[in-house]
C-alpha cells in the first residue's frame, strides 16, 4: 500500500493538466494550514 504522500507526488508528477495540478497544490496547502492550526490550538491548550 502506497503512502498518501507517494500518491500525491505521483499525481503532481503525472501527466495532469496544469489546472488540476494547481488545484491539488492549493488543496495541500489548505490541509497543511489546517493541521498547523490544529497543532497551534493543542499547544495553547497545554500551556
Amino acid at each position: 500500500m502506497e503512502s498518501r504522500r507517494q500518491l500525491i507526488y505521483k499525481l503532481l508528477n503525472g501527466q495532469h493538466d496544469k489546472s488540476k495540478r494547481r488545484l491539488l497544490l492549493e488543496y495541500l496547502r489548505l490541509k497543511e494550514k489546517e493541521q498547523l492550526d490544529i497543532i497551534d490550538k493543542m499547544d495553547k491548550k497545554d500551556y
